[in-house]
């Protein structure tokens, strides 16, 4: 082969994996988590939703809820799946014998088959009676297991300790004393991994597998999942379900669209629901709490903040109008609604339940109607309060944060983001993963975004003290960030912050801890546009180390587990550059719809983008100069690597108005900077001679 044509293929194949999307094999994001309405189980009231569903999200994955009630899902709607979780309440079920065939089918098809706790089909709920365990097996044996005798026991003095692995088994809390359960089960597969071997002391030939991964799926018993305190129902996990997920799916080594972090820079939000904007304050003689949250914190902390209000306490007097509208002036407040008369419960259906009869702020001749909550408070926000050029950009629900689909669909035909719900917290009160929400969940065909983290409603015991409470977030912040970065950093609160000392000091201290880590500030608007984008991501896999990233919209940070690999720049698409945290990969995409990520074990020597704390935009590096346009608000902060070692840059500015400064590159050859951010600011770099 000529040097000319080696040159002319190395050309052409970025072109072509761009715009061949059919070449390869699209990796499948998609879990299908079945539940059963009929034992009590919903969309958001299942173990999956509540305790499993974050570790996926963070593995990459989409979670889809179904339910046994509206039938088995045919063999076209399963296409998309990668695997199936199972974690029943109960182990019975309507037509299990018709459930084992479909189970079945789908291992056979190649999905991986996941089940946590019990199998659920080992009683016909109609008949009462029990399968026979042939019948179960005929199920297992596929997925790489076998039902041995039916001969459990509860009695811990009957149960021994073969050999279990602490990592896997003893994540958050250990079994010392605490095995509790037996079945009897044995691995078939060649090659599984068996996690947990317990035998009973009173019968022979009776070692069982209750934790294990096979290569179609995995389980777990009831028992070694997640541990329960009858007394205070705080959870644990027992199972170590990052890595328990990763093998039973079999996602080692893929790419995760990642809605933590923007330029390796972990982002941070903040937002305030409109609540109490007209309550008087203890701090300031006769201000109001929004006088208080806008003068105290807004106007203090330059930082983007998405403001709500609730209309309904803003239509009763034109003072507090006047406040909405000073406050909604600032440059760095973004706008939002918090419903028209703030519904503490969004069921369309009230009639002769008393505990609705409060439903809504007590405001004179108003019935509650959800184009009135949705579509009325958005018009009159930005036609009533809002400067010209700004329109409201989310809505954040209220009271029970349960919008019917008929209200997430009014936001989406105005355009406009969802957001709230969820309530995560992980904490000294909740030291588990297990009280951290996933990004959101479905609501009859629609998205509802959940916040990242709990307001200070939540830590003050919805407001009857301690009023400081808002200060223990700090708690959920660091542990979602560390040992795996899980969570962004969402300061969430209400305008009755400001009505006392305590409160307010707490919330300027969460700011103060904050703002000065290395994080990338956004409104609350853009970190939903992300997670959108998270949704609807598509991965294929080239080759063995190239992947094309398509339809992840502003989630720009796709991530590699224990990797530590490094893009290959030169062959690489829409890529602005990457850094190693945690032991993983974290890959910076452009703005460009879609990108080509590929892998080398040799460290690039092109320019590239290690950190940056804003969406970034027209970036060109090369030639020892560096060029892009950066925005949004709050503290700016860039690393720009593989420049030369220990040499001066002249790094030049401008937002409007024109500035600059020589800065010293380390002896890596990093150039780190700071810059306030206040809009769009063009950057340009050059090393001075």
């Amino acid at each position: 082969m000529t040097a000319r044509f080696k040159i002319f293929i190395f050309i052409l194949i970025p072109f072509l994996l761009g715009s061949q999307p059919a070449n390869g094999q699209q990796v499948r994001r998609h879990v299908l988590a079945l539940y059963d309405s009929k034992a009590g189980e919903t969309p958001k009231e299942n173990h999956v939703h509540m305790n499993a569903e974050v570790i996926l999200n963070h593995l990459g994955c989409v979670v889809d809820y179904h339910d046994l009630q509206s039938g088995l899902p045919d063999d076209g709607s399963m296409q998309k799946y990668r695997g199936v979780l199972t974690w029943f309440y109960r182990n019975e079920m309507d037509a299990p014998v018709a459930y084992l065939r479909w189970a079945t089918r789908q291992v056979q098809a190649g999905r991986r088959f996941v089940i946590l706790g019990n199998i659920g089909a080992f009683m016909d709920r109609q008949t009462g009676k029990f399968l026979k365990i042939a019948k179960l097996n005929q199920f297992t044996n596929k997925l790489g297991f076998m039902i041995k005798t039916a001969n459990w026991t509860e009695e811990p003095s009957l149960i021994e300790l073969v050999y279990k692995d602490p990592e896997m088994v003893e994540f958050e809390r250990t079994l010392d004393y605490e095995v509790t359960q037996y079945e009897h089960y044995s691995v078939t597969v060649p090659g599984s991994k068996v996690y947990l071997k317990l035998r009973r002391n009173d019968q022979p030939d009776s070692e069982s597998d209750l934790v294990f991964t096979t290569s179609h799926g995995g389980f777990a018993a009831a028992a070694y999942v997640v541990y329960e305190n009858n007394r205070t129902f705080n959870k644990k996990w027992r199972l170590n379900p990052f890595r328990f997920f990763e093998e039973a799916f079999g996602l080692r080594g893929l790419p995760r669209p990642d809605v933590t972090t923007l330029n390796g820079m972990r982002i941070w939000t903040s937002h305030i629901d409109g609540d109490a904007l007209i309550s008087k304050s203890e701090v300031k003689q006769d201000a109001y709490c929004g006088e208080v949250i806008r003068d105290e914190i807004l106007k203090k902390y330059r930082w983007p903040t998405s403001v709500s209000v609730v209309v309904g306490e803003i239509i009763r007097g034109q003072q507090f109008a006047d406040i909405a509208r000073s406050i909604y002036e600032i440059d760095w407040v973004e706008a939002a609604s918090h419903s028209h008369a703030h519904p503490f419960y969004w069921a369309e259906d009230y009639a002769g339940k008393e505990k609705y009869a409060s439903r809504h702020l007590p405001i004179p001749g108003y019935t509650f109607n959800v184009r009135t909550e949705v579509i009325g408070s958005v018009k009159y926000i930005n036609e009533t309060l809002l400067p010209s050029g700004k329109k409201v950009r989310t809505f954040f629900w209220t009271g029970n944060c349960e919008p019917t689909p008929a209200a997430i669909k009014l936001c989406q035909k105005l355009g406009i983001h969802n957001i709230n719900g969820g309530d995560s917290i992980f904490d000294g009160k909740n030291p588990s993963y297990t009280s951290v929400a996933p990004l959101g969940v479905e609501v009859g065909g629609y998205r509802q975004i959940y916040a990242p983290n709990s307001n200070e409603n939540i830590y003050t015991n919805e407001w009857h003290g301690p009023y400081y409470g808002f200060k223990f977030v700090l708690e959920t912040f660091r542990n979602t960030e560390s040992p795996v970065r899980i969570k962004p950093i969402n300061i969430y609160y209400h305008y009755y912050s400001g009505e006392r000392w305590a409160a307010l000091n707490a919330l300027k201290k969460v700011l103060d801890e904050t703002i000065i880590l290395e994080v990338a500030p956004m409104f609350i608007s853009e970190y939903t546009a992300i997670v959108q984008g998270f949704y609807s991501a598509q991965m294929t896999k080239v080759d063995s180390h190239t992947w094309r990233l398509s339809n992840y919209g502003e989630c720009r940070t796709v991530r590699f587990d224990r990797s530590d690999a490094f893009p290959d720049l030169a062959h690489c698409q829409n890529v602005l550059g990457f850094m190693h945290y945690q032991g993983s990969l974290y890959v910076h995409l452009g703005g460009a719809p879609q990108a080509v990520v590929a892998l080398t074990d040799v460290e690039p020597k092109k320019i590239y983008l290690e950190q940056g704390s804003h969406k970034i935009a027209n970036w060109t590096a090369g030639q020892g100069r560096i060029s892009f346009e950066a925005t949004g608000y709050g503290k700016g902060e860039f690393v720009i690597a593989n420049l030369s070692q220990d040499a001066d840059y002249k790094i030049a500015m401008h937002d409007g108005k024109t500035s600059g400064l020589v800065q010293k590159s380390d002896m890596n050859g990093r150039l780190r900077f700071l810059h306030p951010m206040s809009g769009t600011i063009s950057i340009r770099i050059s090393k001075l001679r």
